[in-house]
């Protein structure tokens, strides 16, 4: 019977804690609430030059639970990079999530005083309480939520903004429908198995940033056993993909069970330059 995600990850928590060892702290209480902020500069050739220095903060996967000192530490550090543009890119929430928690996210993600545009993932789409009072939470909080569909930002920022690809109806090209130049473009996905194949005639895109695949969330030597569903061949970091350059990031929170190891929840920071 071929290991599944969440069989990995149930007997790793139980050996570990069945060991009594350092890995199993490290597991349970160190790096699930170790916050990695990785800063990136996107080179674009004869960017505008109003858009020299454009930033955007990602954040995904933060399968809210309880709003906490991880979340707390995540939007200080979005304070101190003071972007342009937050960038939600799916599974905020937690099948089971509380709105009371997911409110409060909302409401702390809404002060940061930035534009806040989200997409959704798969556990959105699982969530008990539906899709709708997502969406009715992200607009009491002015949080733009958009689902196969694209805007253009002040300064010629073109956001695409797909739907998951591997519980909802993700679709590239219907996303790309008429989508204008610009003079920067970005397209938000959920789970990065979307790209590929990419579709023919999809257009590229100067960056576009994933999810889902938590980096693997236990890395064993480097390498993660196992990815959910909708990965593809991404794991985290940087892709050339025919979308153009891509970024997976490993996300904030955990599901199946909340433990990390060798994979730190990641706060994805982007600057946008000439090349």
């Amino acid at each position: 019977m071929p290991l599944t995600r969440r069989t990995f990850l149930k007997q790793l928590g139980t050996l570990a804690l069945a060991a009594g060892t350092v890995g199993a702290a490290d597991l349970l209480l160190v790096e699930p609430g170790w916050l990695e902020v990785t800063g990136h500069r996107v080179r674009v050739p004869n960017l505008a030059r109003h858009l020299r220095g454009y930033r955007v903060v990602q954040v995904t996967d933060v399968h809210m639970a309880r709003f906490g000192e991880l979340h707390e530490a995540m939007l200080q550090a979005i304070d101190r990079f003071d972007p342009n543009l937050i960038a939600l890119t799916g599974d905020i929430i937690e099948r089971d999530s509380d709105l009371e928690d997911f409110d409060t996210l909302c409401d702390h993600l809404m002060r940061t005083g930035r534009r806040v545009v989200a997409t959704l993932g798969n556990w959105e789409h699982r969530a008990r309480f539906g899709v709708e009072a997502i969406a009715t939470m992200y607009r009491r909080h002015r949080i733009e939520l958009y689902v196969n569909e694209h805007l253009t930002l002040p300064g010629g920022v073109v956001l695409a903004c797909t739907d998951d690809s591997s519980f909802g109806q993700g679709d590239i090209l219907k996303t790309c429908r008429n989508l204008p130049e610009g003079d920067l473009r970005l397209l938000l996905t959920h789970a990065p198995g979307i790209l590929e194949p990419y579709p023919v005639g999809a257009p590229r895109f100067d960056l576009t940033l994933a999810g889902h695949t938590h980096g693997g969330q236990v890395r064993v030597f480097g390498f993660a056993p196992v990815r959910p569903p909708g990965s593809g061949r991404f794991v985290s970091g940087s892709y050339q993909t025919q979308a153009g350059l891509t970024y997976v990031s490993r996300g904030i929170g955990t599901s199946t069970l909340p433990i990390r190891l060798g994979c730190r929840p990641e706060l994805a920071c982007f600057e946008f330059v000439e090349a």
